[in-house]
């Protein structure tokens, strides 16, 4: 049997690890299940389990369509809140109160004291995450998992993970070239490159929580601290100077990427504290190409590898095979996993 642990580099290293999915019904929980499974076989301390949102309810909210349930193992130390509690089979002894409430209740830590599935009910927060997986490690935890929410790649935070396993699927895609066109784009804005050493080390150590135009006479901040508004002081000093590179704090949005090209700016890099922060569409990222902007990020994200799922809801059924080896050729240094039947495409590059 294909051991999903040595497939994605996982037996040593990687303390913390995201699982996300490039759609809902992408194959998350069942990727994040094959994980849990894997580990208790080869004998791990029982990890720590958090989610961004909820995942393990018998039935997705929006569409109706069955959902796999989460089954956790004895000495999992999970987070979950007072109503997930009973919804879920498994017997948790309850560790302590968080603080921090949710829409199902307070959210508390626990440990599983009997096996069984289990309802997760998340957080939204940065701070709390890593509030959280604080507080999972000094429990005992020495390997953290986060189930990530399919529209926000918060999970993937560099600071929070030390890698993210991606699900994809038939739900991307009509087609394989589709499913893998779709991965691709994703898996680009993932891996934004780093920021240059000679940039980052003209960065501010205090970094204000603002924008900066750093340039040849020194670093002038905006007034304005995100990119939501017309940027008319950028347009000024741009007809000033020719900067080095902007440097933003905060989110990139379509409209952010509106507002830069209609200041003018032209052949400069912008920095972002990491990709999670890029909420771009792949159109945004070629038009800020075409003017020579480039996105860097002071942490990167590091991309463990694929897990495949060829069927989506509606009766969407992909062949397995034809599906990994698109998604290979469009991403040939990931290895890919079909965690149900152990189809594996190692990488080629």
């Amino acid at each position: 049997m294909t051991d999903l642990l040595d497939v994605f580099d996982l037996r040593h290293g990687a303390a913390r690890v995201a699982v996300v999915g490039v759609a809902k019904n992408a194959g998350k929980t069942t990727t994040l299940c094959a994980l849990l499974d894997a580990l208790d076989r080869a004998g791990s301390p029982p990890p720590g389990l958090l989610s961004v949102g909820v995942d393990g309810e018998r039935h997705d909210a929006f569409s109706g369509a069955a959902k796999p349930a989460i089954q956790v193992h004895a000495g999992t130390i999970c987070a979950t809140a007072e109503q997930a509690v009973g919804r879920s089979t498994a017997r948790l002894d309850l560790l302590e109160d968080t603080g921090i409430t949710t829409p199902m209740g307070r959210l508390f830590l626990a440990r599983v004291h009997l096996p069984g599935e289990l309802l997760l009910a998340g957080v939204r927060h940065r701070a709390d995450l890593h509030h959280l997986t604080a507080r999972m490690h000094a429990l005992g935890a020495s390997r953290i998992l986060i189930d990530g929410a399919f529209d926000r790649l918060i999970a993937a935070e560099p600071t929070l993970t030390d890698g993210v396993l991606l699900a994809t699927g038939a739900v991307a895609g009509s087609t394989p070239q589709e499913v893998a066109r779709c991965t691709r784009d994703l898996v680009d804005r993932m891996r934004l490159p780093a920021a240059t050493p000679a940039l980052v080390a003209r960065l501010p150590r205090d970094p204000e929580h603002r924008i900066l135009v750093l340039h040849d006479e020194g670093t002038t901040p905006l007034e304005a601290e995100t990119l939501l508004r017309p940027l008319p002081q950028l347009a000024h000093l741009l007809r000033q100077h020719r900067p080095d590179a902007i440097i933003v704090p905060g989110a990139l949005t379509p409209r952010g990427a509106d507002h830069l090209l209609a200041a003018g700016l032209r052949h400069t890099p912008l920095v972002l504290p990491d990709a999670t922060h890029a909420l771009l569409r792949p159109g945004d990222l070629r038009r800020l190409s075409r003017r020579g902007i480039e996105l860097t990020v002071q942490r990167t994200i590091r991309v463990l590898g694929l897990s495949l799922n060829p069927v989506a809801p509606g009766g969407v059924h992909l062949e397995s095979t034809p599906l990994a080896h698109a998604l290979q050729e469009a991403l040939p240094d990931l290895p890919i996993l079909d965690v149900r039947t152990g189809l594996h495409l190692p990488p080629t590059a």
